[in-house]
């Protein structure tokens, strides 16, 4: 989510991966953006104990509205997890 003209963080929870591909869609189906982050993640404590995360700020214009989005992880020698939101 982000207000006031500040971009959006993209928060993604998926343990320790190889990669994790973010694809951006309108309500048309139509691809709008599309970033891979590779590398460790951060390591984010909220106060309940370390979680591993991935962050990446959209970079680009994004005009206010309703967004479909896929989050791909992928880590050699296992299946892909793949989430639709």
């Amino acid at each position: 989510t982000a207000r006031a003209g500040a971009k959006p963080i993209f928060h993604v929870e998926v343990g320790i991966a190889d990669s994790v591909t973010l694809r951006v869609y309108d309500m048309a189906g139509q691809a709008l953006y599309q970033a891979t982050l590779n590398g460790a993640p951060s390591i984010i404590n909220d106060g309940s104990g370390p979680d591993f995360a991935y962050e990446h700020v959209w970079q680009g214009y994004l005009a206010s509205g309703v967004y479909l989005f896929t989050v791909e992880a992928n880590k050699a020698g296992t299946a892909s997890l793949r989430k639709v939101l």
